[in-house]
């Protein structure tokens, strides 16, 4: 009986084909720049996270047939890695949020201040483009003349005033 195991057994191992190893998919090479950085880390992370996830559970079922403590402590340290790159992919998504929020939060607070402002009586801004252009005296005696030239739409000219000055004392 035993030559015939045997006989089994040698035809089992002639038999048998180790699995081929077939190569990984062609994975493209990015040129990281400042502009496609965090694109580049974003699909880098996540394409480890996915990487590592298999790799979890392709190995667990080996490990925990097998029972080696190297093997365990491997499995260990791959699942503790796969766990920290999971934890930094999702910082980047917090920090990202966060970012987006602050920069809401923002306009909303320059919004809600101009809006303050608006309502507040006595902050109108008016554009006035009417100027006048004169010194003391003159308006002095524009204003003790009675006339209503500073109101006018024709500029004041000095030529004038010295004209009604004339006017006057002759009368």
């Amino acid at each position: 009986m035993e030559l015939n195991d045997i006989d089994t057994l040698l035809s089992e191992l002639s038999g048998y084909t180790s699995p081929q190893h077939t190569r990984g998919p062609v994975v493209d090479v990015i040129e990281v720049t400042d502009e496609n950085i965090n694109d580049y880390i974003l699909k880098r992370t996540s394409a480890l996270v996915d990487i590592g996830a298999k790799a979890v559970s392709e190995l667990a079922e080996i490990v925990t047939q097998g029972q080696n403590p190297e093997e365990i402590a491997s499995l260990a340290e791959l699942i503790s890695a796969n766990t920290h790159t999971i934890e930094v992919l999702n910082k980047i998504n917090l920090n990202r949020k966060k970012e987006k929020h602050a920069i809401e939060m923002k306009k909303m607070d320059i919004e809600g201040k101009k809006e303050i402002v608006n309502l507040i009586p006595g902050n109108v801004v008016n554009n006035n483009t009417n100027v006048l252009i004169a010194s003391r005296e003159e308006i002095m005696k524009q204003l003790c003349s009675g006339r209503s030239a500073i109101f006018s739409d024709e500029p004041l000219e000095l030529e004038d005033i010295q004209e009604e000055k004339e006017e006057e004392n002759h009368k």
